[in-house]
């Protein structure tokens, strides 16, 4: 296909980005995020956020994160909350240490008529590992403790298998809405795909030591094009997007073989749905209103910000198994979406 071919070319520049930008891998040890420009952030050191507290804990068997920063010197200019919130882009400033899907003052720090005054405050930023690759639809995360080898290949298949559902799901939308048969075709040939992935990450897992995890749920079905449409964008557009390009650099990268020579035939394949999901969204584009794309739009933006704060610098061990430093997956998400938005 057309986009596949794009994307194709395309990571392969961002793997010879990847490969000539030393200062960006030279700061993988530090988990911040890379600073940014005075006007947009805290241009006063002894002003920017500081980490006072961070904990995890189980909720009904998903991993929550929570992490506290103080702000001695109040709300860095430019920075507007709604009520006692935070824009998502603007976590990225007041969460600095690990990033956050969503932020937000303290109770402590909020008035009682609902907002934030202009003092010190203390903001609290809600975070948890992040994984890539299409979802079902309707389909919740239930992250848990991925520093280990064997814990991240346990989390990745069973992200696979639910990929399984997704896709089948996918070909029966495209089938009901009238897709392209071709379109419909690709779709079933990405779930015999994610079985194989599965399959070769449970055996990584077992291989490390771990027990893969078989907790997927059932997907739901597209109730109409729109829906269609946002999820494509997200999951397909998005993560998929950006997954492929990872698996890309794991199959480069990873110290162990055996690793590589598994996420060679993911990269592959995972690049062949990213481009399957930009058809999806040309062939959409004349079916949908003005007001409609808009919002689909706007859905892949919001993903796209969000799959930024959600990077985490991965343990040590995770490089050895070629997860790329934060700060470098930063930098290819930012310069990938530049190309493909």
């Amino acid at each position: 296909m057309k986009r596949e071919r794009q994307l194709r070319r395309l990571f392969q520049q961002l793997l010879t980005l990847a490969a000539v930008a030393p200062g960006v891998v030279a700061c993988s040890d530090d988990n911040t995020l890379p600073a940014r420009p005075a006007d947009a952030g805290v241009a006063d050191a002894a002003c920017a956020p500081t980490l006072i507290d961070a904990s995890t804990s189980q909720v009904d068997g998903a991993l929550e994160c929570h992490a506290y920063h103080s702000l001695s010197c109040g709300l860095p200019p430019g920075i507007e909350p709604t009520g006692c919130e935070f824009a998502l882009e603007d976590c990225l400033t007041l969460c600095p240490t690990f990033g956050a899907y969503h932020c937000a003052a303290t109770a402590e720090s909020c008035t009682d008529a609902g907002w934030v005054d202009g003092g010190a405050l203390i903001v609290s930023c809600d975070f948890c590992p992040s994984n890539v690759g299409r979802r079902p639809l309707g389909y919740e995360d239930a992250p848990t403790d991925v520093s280990s080898v064997a814990s991240y290949f346990a989390e990745v298949s069973r992200l696979e298998a639910a990929s399984v559902g997704a896709f089948v799901e996918l070909e029966r939308a495209l089938r009901r809405f009238g897709a392209p048969r071709r379109l419909a075709l690709a779709a079933r040939r990405a779930a015999d795909d994610e079985r194989r992935h599965t399959a070769l990450t449970a055996e990584l897992c077992r291989t490390f030591g771990g027990a893969p995890r078989n907790d997927v749920p059932s997907p739901r079905s597209y109730a109409s094009l729109l829906e269609l449409a946002l999820d494509n964008a997200r999951e397909g557009c998005v993560r998929e997007t950006f997954g492929a390009l990872l698996a890309q650099l794991q199959a480069r990268h990873a110290r162990e073989e055996r690793i590589r020579k598994a996420m060679s035939v993911i990269a592959r394949d995972e690049t062949r749905h990213a481009g399957l999901a930009w058809e999806i969204a040309d062939w959409l584009e004349s079916r949908l209103s003005i007001e409609q794309l808009r919002a689909v739009h706007a859905a892949r933006e919001h993903a796209a910000a969000e799959q930024r704060l959600l990077v985490r610098e991965p343990t040590p061990a995770l490089r050895d198994a070629g997860v790329p430093p934060a700060a470098l997956q930063r930098t290819l998400l930012a310069a990938l979406w530049t190309s493909v938005s």
